[in-house]
Protein backbone atom coordinates (compact mmCIF):
# COMPACT_ATOMS: atom_id res chain seq x y z
CA UNK A 1 0.00 0.00 0.00
CA UNK A 2 1.32 3.44 -0.91
CA UNK A 3 1.75 5.78 2.06
CA UNK A 4 -0.92 8.42 2.55
CA UNK A 5 0.06 11.94 1.50
CA UNK A 6 1.85 13.93 4.16
CA UNK A 7 -0.19 16.73 5.69
CA UNK A 8 0.88 19.32 8.23
CA UNK A 9 -0.31 18.97 11.80
CA UNK A 10 -3.14 21.46 11.30
CA UNK A 11 -6.89 21.08 11.82
CA UNK A 12 -9.32 23.55 10.26
CA UNK A 13 -12.84 23.96 11.65
CA UNK A 14 -15.46 25.94 9.77
CA UNK A 15 -17.96 27.84 11.92
CA UNK A 16 -21.02 30.01 11.26
CA UNK A 17 -22.12 30.62 14.91
CA UNK A 18 -24.83 27.93 14.75
CA UNK A 19 -25.16 25.24 17.40
CA UNK A 20 -24.02 22.51 14.96
CA UNK A 21 -20.84 24.48 14.26
CA UNK A 22 -20.31 24.95 18.02
CA UNK A 23 -20.39 21.16 18.34
CA UNK A 24 -17.83 20.96 15.54
CA UNK A 25 -15.67 23.50 17.38
CA UNK A 26 -15.73 21.48 20.60
CA UNK A 27 -14.73 18.31 18.75
CA UNK A 28 -11.95 20.13 16.88
CA UNK A 29 -10.60 21.48 20.17
CA UNK A 30 -10.67 17.98 21.66
CA UNK A 31 -8.91 16.44 18.66
CA UNK A 32 -6.18 19.06 18.54
CA UNK A 33 -5.69 18.93 22.29
CA UNK A 34 -4.98 15.21 22.11
CA UNK A 35 -2.78 15.32 19.01
CA UNK A 36 -0.96 18.59 19.64
CA UNK A 37 -2.15 19.92 16.28
CA UNK A 38 -2.59 23.60 15.51
CA UNK A 39 -6.24 24.64 15.28
CA UNK A 40 -7.51 27.20 12.77
CA UNK A 41 -11.08 28.45 13.26
CA UNK A 42 -12.41 29.81 9.96
CA UNK A 43 -15.49 31.93 9.29
CA UNK A 44 -16.43 33.39 5.92
CA UNK A 45 -19.09 35.86 4.82
CA UNK A 46 -20.91 35.32 1.55
CA UNK A 47 -20.27 37.99 -1.08
CA UNK A 48 -24.00 38.75 -1.09
CA UNK A 49 -24.00 39.24 2.67
CA UNK A 50 -21.13 41.68 2.40
CA UNK A 51 -22.80 43.62 -0.43
CA UNK A 52 -26.02 43.87 1.57
CA UNK A 53 -24.23 45.14 4.67
CA UNK A 54 -22.30 47.77 2.72
CA UNK A 55 -25.41 48.98 0.89
CA UNK A 56 -27.66 49.42 3.89
CA UNK A 57 -25.21 50.31 6.62
CA UNK A 58 -22.83 52.42 4.59
CA UNK A 59 -19.75 51.01 6.28
CA UNK A 60 -16.50 49.86 4.76
CA UNK A 61 -15.47 46.29 4.05
CA UNK A 62 -12.72 46.50 6.65
CA UNK A 63 -15.27 47.62 9.26
CA UNK A 64 -17.47 44.63 8.47
CA UNK A 65 -14.55 42.19 8.71
CA UNK A 66 -13.44 43.78 11.99
CA UNK A 67 -16.96 43.55 13.39
CA UNK A 68 -17.34 39.90 12.38
CA UNK A 69 -13.91 39.10 13.81
CA UNK A 70 -14.92 40.67 17.13
CA UNK A 71 -18.12 38.62 17.07
CA UNK A 72 -16.13 35.44 16.46
CA UNK A 73 -13.80 36.27 19.35
CA UNK A 74 -16.82 36.76 21.64
CA UNK A 75 -18.45 33.55 20.39
CA UNK A 76 -15.28 31.59 21.14
CA UNK A 77 -15.06 33.07 24.62
CA UNK A 78 -18.70 32.26 25.32
CA UNK A 79 -18.06 28.71 24.11
CA UNK A 80 -15.35 28.33 26.74
CA UNK A 81 -12.62 27.70 24.18
CA UNK A 82 -9.00 28.42 25.25
CA UNK A 83 -8.59 31.35 22.87
CA UNK A 84 -4.80 31.56 23.13
CA UNK A 85 -4.42 28.08 21.66
CA UNK A 86 -6.21 28.70 18.37
CA UNK A 87 -5.90 30.90 15.30
CA UNK A 88 -8.84 32.58 13.61
CA UNK A 89 -9.43 33.41 9.97
CA UNK A 90 -12.28 35.66 8.81
CA UNK A 91 -12.82 36.48 5.14
CA UNK A 92 -15.24 37.07 2.29
CA UNK A 93 -16.41 34.56 -0.30
CA UNK A 94 -18.40 31.37 -0.61
CA UNK A 95 -17.66 29.34 2.55
CA UNK A 96 -17.00 26.14 0.59
CA UNK A 97 -14.46 27.79 -1.72
CA UNK A 98 -12.79 29.67 1.11
CA UNK A 99 -12.64 26.63 3.39
CA UNK A 100 -11.04 24.69 0.55
CA UNK A 101 -8.44 27.43 0.16
CA UNK A 102 -7.79 27.46 3.91
CA UNK A 103 -7.30 23.68 3.95
CA UNK A 104 -4.99 23.90 0.93
CA UNK A 105 -2.92 26.83 2.23
CA UNK A 106 -2.45 25.14 5.61
CA UNK A 107 -2.04 21.68 4.05
CA UNK A 108 -4.43 20.67 6.83
CA UNK A 109 -4.79 17.04 7.82
CA UNK A 110 -8.45 17.42 8.80
CA UNK A 111 -11.46 19.65 8.15
CA UNK A 112 -14.14 19.63 10.87
CA UNK A 113 -17.69 20.81 10.16
CA UNK A 114 -21.09 20.73 11.82
CA UNK A 115 -23.52 18.49 9.98
CA UNK A 116 -25.87 21.43 9.46
CA UNK A 117 -25.37 25.15 9.02
CA UNK A 118 -27.01 28.29 10.37
CA UNK A 119 -30.18 27.72 8.33
CA UNK A 120 -30.78 24.16 9.53
CA UNK A 121 -33.82 25.11 11.61
CA UNK A 122 -35.49 26.77 8.65
CA UNK A 123 -34.67 24.22 5.98
CA UNK A 124 -34.36 21.05 8.02
CA UNK A 125 -31.50 19.75 5.90
CA UNK A 126 -29.87 16.57 7.13
CA UNK A 127 -26.53 17.86 5.85
CA UNK A 128 -25.96 21.55 5.14
CA UNK A 129 -25.04 22.80 1.67
CA UNK A 130 -21.52 23.90 2.63
CA UNK A 131 -20.79 20.54 4.27
CA UNK A 132 -22.12 18.72 1.21
CA UNK A 133 -19.83 20.70 -1.09
CA UNK A 134 -16.79 20.03 1.09
CA UNK A 135 -17.61 16.32 1.19
CA UNK A 136 -18.16 16.09 -2.56
CA UNK A 137 -14.93 17.87 -3.46
CA UNK A 138 -12.49 16.97 -0.69
CA UNK A 139 -8.84 17.90 -0.36
CA UNK A 140 -8.36 16.24 3.03
CA UNK A 141 -10.24 14.09 5.54
CA UNK A 142 -13.57 15.61 6.59
CA UNK A 143 -15.17 15.04 10.00
CA UNK A 144 -18.89 15.78 10.05
CA UNK A 145 -19.99 16.28 13.66
CA UNK A 146 -23.59 15.31 14.44
CA UNK A 147 -23.94 16.08 18.10
CA UNK A 148 -22.07 17.55 21.01
CA UNK A 149 -19.77 15.29 22.95
CA UNK A 150 -16.69 16.26 24.93
CA UNK A 151 -15.57 12.73 25.71
CA UNK A 152 -13.45 10.40 23.55
CA UNK A 153 -15.24 8.18 21.08
CA UNK A 154 -16.33 4.90 22.64
CA UNK A 155 -17.08 2.80 19.56
CA UNK A 156 -15.46 3.55 16.21
CA UNK A 157 -16.83 1.73 13.16
CA UNK A 158 -14.91 1.36 9.90
CA UNK A 159 -16.93 0.19 6.90
CA UNK A 160 -14.88 -1.51 4.19
CA UNK A 161 -15.44 -2.76 0.65
CA UNK A 162 -11.86 -3.95 -0.07
CA UNK A 163 -11.07 -0.79 -2.06
CA UNK A 164 -7.91 1.27 -1.58
CA UNK A 165 -9.96 4.02 0.01
CA UNK A 166 -11.43 1.61 2.56
CA UNK A 167 -7.89 0.54 3.49
CA UNK A 168 -7.21 4.16 4.34
CA UNK A 169 -10.46 4.23 6.33
CA UNK A 170 -9.40 1.23 8.41
CA UNK A 171 -6.07 2.88 9.24
CA UNK A 172 -7.69 6.16 10.27
CA UNK A 173 -10.31 4.36 12.35
CA UNK A 174 -7.58 2.37 14.09
CA UNK A 175 -5.60 5.54 14.82
CA UNK A 176 -8.65 7.17 16.39
CA UNK A 177 -9.57 4.06 18.38
CA UNK A 178 -6.02 3.83 19.70
CA UNK A 179 -5.95 7.54 20.62
CA UNK A 180 -9.37 7.49 22.30
CA UNK A 181 -8.93 4.03 23.86
CA UNK A 182 -12.17 2.96 22.19
CA UNK A 183 -13.42 -0.29 20.69
CA UNK A 184 -12.86 -0.66 16.97
CA UNK A 185 -15.49 -2.32 14.80
CA UNK A 186 -14.77 -3.29 11.21
CA UNK A 187 -17.66 -4.42 9.01
CA UNK A 188 -18.17 -5.45 5.40
CA UNK A 189 -21.74 -5.35 4.12
CA UNK A 190 -22.84 -7.01 0.89
CA UNK A 191 -26.09 -7.63 -0.97
CA UNK A 192 -26.92 -11.36 -1.22
CA UNK A 193 -27.85 -11.75 -4.88
CA UNK A 194 -29.04 -15.30 -4.30
CA UNK A 195 -32.01 -13.99 -2.32
CA UNK A 196 -33.66 -13.10 -5.63
CA UNK A 197 -33.77 -16.72 -6.82
CA UNK A 198 -37.17 -18.31 -6.35
CA UNK A 199 -35.98 -21.89 -6.46
CA UNK A 200 -33.07 -22.77 -4.21
CA UNK A 201 -31.33 -26.13 -4.72
CA UNK A 202 -28.86 -28.03 -2.57
CA UNK A 203 -26.11 -27.21 -5.05
CA UNK A 204 -26.97 -23.50 -4.82
CA UNK A 205 -27.02 -23.63 -1.01
CA UNK A 206 -23.59 -25.28 -1.05
CA UNK A 207 -22.28 -22.62 -3.45
CA UNK A 208 -23.67 -19.88 -1.21
CA UNK A 209 -22.01 -21.38 1.86
CA UNK A 210 -18.69 -21.66 0.01
CA UNK A 211 -18.98 -18.05 -1.16
CA UNK A 212 -19.71 -16.85 2.37
CA UNK A 213 -16.74 -18.77 3.73
CA UNK A 214 -14.42 -17.29 1.10
CA UNK A 215 -15.80 -13.81 1.74
CA UNK A 216 -15.21 -14.06 5.49
CA UNK A 217 -11.66 -15.32 4.89
CA UNK A 218 -10.97 -12.47 2.47
CA UNK A 219 -12.37 -10.00 4.97
CA UNK A 220 -10.24 -11.32 7.84
CA UNK A 221 -7.10 -11.39 5.68
CA UNK A 222 -7.77 -7.82 4.55
CA UNK A 223 -8.49 -6.50 8.04
CA UNK A 224 -5.59 -8.19 9.79
CA UNK A 225 -3.10 -7.29 7.06
CA UNK A 226 -4.10 -3.64 7.44
CA UNK A 227 -4.11 -3.67 11.24
CA UNK A 228 -0.76 -5.23 12.09
CA UNK A 229 0.29 -2.23 14.18
CA UNK A 230 -2.84 -2.17 16.36
CA UNK A 231 -3.50 -5.81 17.12
CA UNK A 232 -3.72 -5.00 20.83
CA UNK A 233 -6.86 -2.91 20.28
CA UNK A 234 -10.29 -4.34 21.14
CA UNK A 235 -11.34 -5.13 17.56
CA UNK A 236 -14.62 -6.66 16.39
CA UNK A 237 -15.02 -7.98 12.83
CA UNK A 238 -18.23 -8.86 11.05
CA UNK A 239 -19.59 -9.61 7.59
CA UNK A 240 -23.24 -8.68 7.11
CA UNK A 241 -25.92 -9.21 4.50
CA UNK A 242 -28.22 -6.33 3.60
CA UNK A 243 -30.30 -5.20 0.65
CA UNK A 244 -28.02 -2.14 0.44
CA UNK A 245 -24.55 -1.43 1.79
CA UNK A 246 -25.42 1.87 3.46
CA UNK A 247 -28.47 0.38 5.23
CA UNK A 248 -26.39 -2.49 6.56
CA UNK A 249 -23.68 -0.12 7.78
CA UNK A 250 -26.18 2.09 9.59
CA UNK A 251 -27.93 -0.91 11.16
CA UNK A 252 -24.60 -2.26 12.38
CA UNK A 253 -23.62 1.19 13.71
CA UNK A 254 -26.86 1.30 15.70
CA UNK A 255 -26.33 -2.22 16.99
CA UNK A 256 -22.82 -1.50 18.35
CA UNK A 257 -23.75 2.02 19.50
CA UNK A 258 -21.10 3.60 17.29
CA UNK A 259 -20.44 7.29 17.93
CA UNK A 260 -18.15 7.58 14.89
CA UNK A 261 -18.39 5.92 11.50
CA UNK A 262 -15.33 6.03 9.21
CA UNK A 263 -15.83 5.51 5.48
CA UNK A 264 -13.66 5.78 2.40
CA UNK A 265 -14.50 8.81 0.32
CA UNK A 266 -14.89 6.97 -2.97
CA UNK A 267 -15.17 3.22 -2.66
CA UNK A 268 -14.99 0.68 -5.48
CA UNK A 269 -16.72 2.90 -8.04
CA UNK A 270 -13.85 5.38 -8.12
CA UNK A 271 -13.96 7.63 -11.16
CA UNK A 272 -11.68 10.40 -12.38
CA UNK A 273 -14.11 12.96 -10.93
CA UNK A 274 -13.61 13.13 -7.17
CA UNK A 275 -17.08 12.64 -5.69
CA UNK A 276 -18.31 10.45 -2.82
CA UNK A 277 -19.45 6.96 -3.66
CA UNK A 278 -23.17 6.35 -3.29
CA UNK A 279 -22.70 4.28 -0.12
CA UNK A 280 -20.53 6.94 1.57
CA UNK A 281 -22.98 9.69 0.65
CA UNK A 282 -25.99 7.82 2.01
CA UNK A 283 -24.15 6.96 5.23
CA UNK A 284 -23.28 10.66 5.62
CA UNK A 285 -26.89 11.70 5.03
CA UNK A 286 -28.59 9.08 7.20
CA UNK A 287 -26.18 8.51 10.09
CA UNK A 288 -27.20 9.57 13.59
CA UNK A 289 -23.59 9.82 14.72
CA UNK A 290 -20.53 11.68 13.51
CA UNK A 291 -18.95 10.53 10.24
CA UNK A 292 -15.34 10.79 9.13
CA UNK A 293 -14.78 10.52 5.38
CA UNK A 294 -11.16 9.80 4.58
CA UNK A 295 -9.47 11.08 1.47
CA UNK A 296 -6.44 9.39 -0.05
CA UNK A 297 -5.00 11.33 -2.97
CA UNK A 298 -2.28 8.84 -3.80
CA UNK A 299 -2.71 7.35 -7.30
Amino acid sequence: MNPAPHHSNVVVVGVDFSEPSRHALFEAVRVTGESGARLVVAHFLYDEEMAHAKRWKGISESDIIAGRTAHLEKWLTESGVPRQEIEIRVGIGHPYAELSRAVSSENAKLLVLGAQGENHKNHGDVVGSVAKSCLRHPSTDVLLVRKEHHEPFRNVLAAIDFSKDSKHAVHRAAEIAKSDDSDLHVVHVFAPVWEYYNHRTEDMDAAVEEHMSELRKRFCDFAYSELQEVKKLPIHFDVRESFSAYHGILEYAKEVDADLVVVGQLGRGRQEMITPGRTAERVIEKSNCSVLTVYDETP
